[in-house]
């Protein structure tokens, strides 16, 4: 009986001691609204003074607070332990305390500084952001400054208040979904409940752009850019001067434009690429871009003109003021593994492997040799649309197909016209590779090849490049910026004198080549 006595009394005082805390917070918001430009000196003179009341007179305060006539106690009353249980877990600070407000952005910070919530928030979102940490570490820290700011504050304790207080818009939807049965799950979940697989290998995470919202400002920053080079192209044509071999030029587009008249249009062509997060498991990225065709070659595979559609990881429209542009998906352009898999096609190393045509390889020495023919089959649209939906009905390989793609609905271009070959993985990283790592080996001695790397290693850049050249040794490690720079500048001019004149010649019509199609 006693200790149910006490228990009730501490209880009473812990309530007590935050209605006067309430009293206080109360009675300096009257004061700050009457006398706002006194506020930090008379909020800390307060704080102050409470400061010494409390170290000095504990026990007048613990009086106080057993006699304030706002907290009744009356121990003849039913007293039950449980409710007392669920009170002493309720916060000590009251909730209305921290409840939203559409002018919070705009107050201070806490009541004893002048710097505004606003302020504080956005530079906290740069420093994350230049410190490159993670979100976990960027939650301990948001926490950690909340627990020893005053009482009450404004500080946001999680990420999404941090975000939402400086007004920036989540352009990435997250959803989950199962890699057997295609189920999406919630966000809680951990196993399917459609196919019962219990392994986390068969969850995978997708990251989805917010596509209205992006569109929109990409294309209300570069509309100028892509009407006047739309104009400019209309003039090309007109003039018949076509100085590059950009895609705007080529027949394909040229039927699409037809097709649409002089309808104003923006047309995309996708980029799909993979990679290997970690090497302990098989957990891959899996990246869809787009970029814009319709703007300009120097500013179309820019980094901040790509616009990122959706973001794969796992192991296996809005009104707008302007021009209203209609937009079309030309192609899909990548390297090998990811047009396989976006076409539903065999690898590469498959006996009928082109997407083009018809040529069969054949097995010599351990390798598939794909030979030259003057009479070359190509593969039509028609062709192309039969056999991969015999390929999905009978779940067999006819003719390289496997299955019709997924992508095959939303090409405004049927297959496989709109598949454009990447020249950065065709042309650079292999052939490019492959025709100078063969000139090494086959036609230059050792002491040759230590020169020719001493060349490459020293040779003096512009300063408006960012990669230089690497030595032809360390070629496992070569970015395809510097094979580009070592092809178009600087391989003819250092590995002539090493070379005899015919294959020097051959040589140099496959960098004009090269550099015509560039």
């Amino acid at each position: 009986m006693y200790q149910h006595i006490r228990i009730a009394l501490e209880h009473a005082q812990q309530r007590s001691q935050h209605v006067q805390e309430q009293e206080n917070i109360r009675r300096r918001r009257k004061t700050i609204e009457k006398y706002p430009t006194t506020r930090v000196n008379e909020s800390t003179a307060t704080c102050v003074n409470e400061d010494e009341t409390t170290s000095n007179n504990p026990r007048e305060i613990s009086h106080h607070s057993l006699s304030d006539h706002n907290e009744t106690l009356d121990v003849d009353d039913d007293f039950d332990l449980d409710s007392l249980e669920e009170i002493s877990n309720e916060p000590l600070m009251s909730e209305e305390l921290f409840s939203s407000n559409n002018d919070q952005n705009d107050n201070f910070l806490h009541f004893y500084t002048t710097t505004k919530t606003r302020t504080f928030c956005r530079q906290m979102v740069e420093i994350f952001r230049d410190a490159n940490i993670s979100n976990i570490h960027c939650l301990r820290i948001l926490k950690l400054i909340s627990s020893v700011l005053p009482q009450p504050h404004n500080s946001p304790t999680t990420l999404k208040a941090l975000y939402d207080s400086i007004q920036v818009e989540q352009l990435f939807n997250k959803r989950l979904i199962c890699i057997q049965c295609h189920h999406n799950l919630s966000h809680n979940d951990k196993i399917c409940n459609k196919c019962f697989s219990k392994e986390k290998k068969y969850i995978a995470s997708i990251f989805d752009v917010n596509q209205p919202l992006v569109f929109t400002r990409t294309l209300d920053r570069l509309s100028s850019e892509i009407e006047d080079n739309r104009k400019q192209c209309n003039l090309n044509h007109l003039s018949r001067q076509n100085n590059n071999n950009d895609i705007i030029f080529n027949q394909v587009y040229k039927e699409l434009q037809n097709r649409h008249g002089s309808s104003s249009f923006i047309s995309l062509l996708l980029h799909l690429d993979g990679i290997s997060l970690c090497k302990s498991s098989k957990l891959n990225l899996w990246l869809l871009s787009c970029s814009l065709i319709e703007l300009p070659v120097h500013l179309r595979y820019r980094r901040f003109n790509m616009i990122v559609l959706s973001v794969w990881i796992g192991h296996c429209i809005s009104t707008r003021s302007g021009i209203n542009y209609k937009i079309i998906v030309y192609g899909l352009t990548g390297d090998c593994p990811a047009i396989k898999l976006a076409t539903k096609h065999i690898s590469h190393q498959g006996y009928l492997c082109c997407w083009f045509c018809y040529i069969h390889g054949i097995h010599v020495d351990n390798k598939r040799q794909y030979y030259f023919e003057k009479k070359i089959i190509l593969r039509s649209e028609t062709e192309y649309e039969f056999y991969s939906k015999e390929a999905e009905k009978t779940k067999t390989n006819i003719y390289g197909h496997l299955g019709r793609s997924p992508f095959s609905v939303v090409f405004d271009i049927h297959l496989p016209r709109c598949i454009v070959i990447d020249y950065m993985h065709v042309s650079l990283l292999r052939h490019t590779r492959t025709i100078i790592q063969y000139l090494y080996q086959k036609f230059l001695k050792p002491k040759q090849r230590d020169e020719l790397d001493d060349l490459f290693r020293h040779q003096a850049f512009p300063h408006n490049f960012n990669r230089k050249m690497r030595c032809v040794k360390d070629f496992s490690y070569c970015k395809a910026s510097e094979l580009r720079n070592m092809l178009l500048y600087g391989l003819l001019p250092l590995i002539r004198s090493f070379l005899p004149v015919q294959l020097a010649a051959h040589l140099a019509l496959y960098v004009a080549a090269m550099r015509v199609c560039l």
